[in-house]
């Protein structure tokens, strides 16, 4: 199912002015295609009563985060404003505009779910997307993937998406629960499509202290979110 059209503003468009905006690399990007579909799963997993994207100061932007990356969200549109400590050494994944799409009976099937996510995300253009970091544009890159299964048509899919091919169309799985963003009904769902545009930040590049992080999208979906990011020593 569509997430925009079950959510309206709340999941679709999530967080950025002109930034730089390429195309990732479907054999060389850096861990992306994994981890927008780490980020979805992430997201869409956390209660909604600590959830980061309905954060509005950043209370919460700590919960569940685990690994190499530390995952920050947008907003349901509008300005926000939050403070975030972070530890020294992880990379940030900033979704500046992002979706995904999973098929549900009265709403989306494969085929819409893949044209749906490159309607929304193939609106934007560069001048459209902020990524800021004390200052200075970050680079955004633009990450599509799509599962089909041999024999369907992609005659209408953008060059820039990476395609994988199996039998069932399935991306990734996940689940959604009681208290979650997603309002279809409980139980292991699959999504078919994924596309945004993404921005790492690399906080060991980063002096321990303050940090402001700005990002924000003006189109279909229209949003601002600064980050106050302080940089922390590790725990551990």
């Amino acid at each position: 199912m569509n997430v925009l059209r079950r959510m309206g503003s709340t999941l679709g468009a999530l967080c950025l002015g002109f930034a730089w905006a390429l195309p990732a690399a479907a054999h060389d990007d850096g861990g992306l295609f994994q981890q927008q579909i780490e980020w979805w799963q992430w997201t869409v997993s956390v209660p909604s009563a600590v959830n980061p994207l309905l954060d509005p100061t950043g209370k919460y932007c700590g919960v569940a985060q685990s690994g190499d990356y530390w995952y920050l969200t947008g907003n349901t549109g509008g300005d926000t404003t939050r403070r975030c400590a972070v530890p020294k050494g992880v990379k940030l994944l900033v979704p500046i505009v992002n979706t995904f799409c999973y098929p549900e009976e009265g709403f989306d099937d494969d085929a819409s779910c893949i044209a749906y996510v490159n309607d929304v995300i193939g609106s934007y253009r560069p001048r459209d997307l902020v990524l800021r970091l004390d200052g200075q544009d970050q680079e955004i890159r633009d990450v599509c993937e799509l599962t089909v299964a041999w024999g369907d048509d992609i005659s209408g899919v953008p060059p820039i998406c990476k395609i994988n091919r199996r039998a069932d169309r399935t991306l990734f799985n996940f689940v959604i629960g009681p208290d979650t963003i997603l309002a279809s009904s409980h139980g292991l769902w699959r999504a078919n499509a994924a596309r945004g545009f993404w921005g790492v930040i690399d906080t060991s590049r980063l002096a321990l202290g303050k940090h402001v992080l700005k990002l924000g999208a003006t189109g279909m979906f229209t949003l601002s979110v600064t980050y106050h990011l302080t940089v922390v020593k590790p725990t551990n």
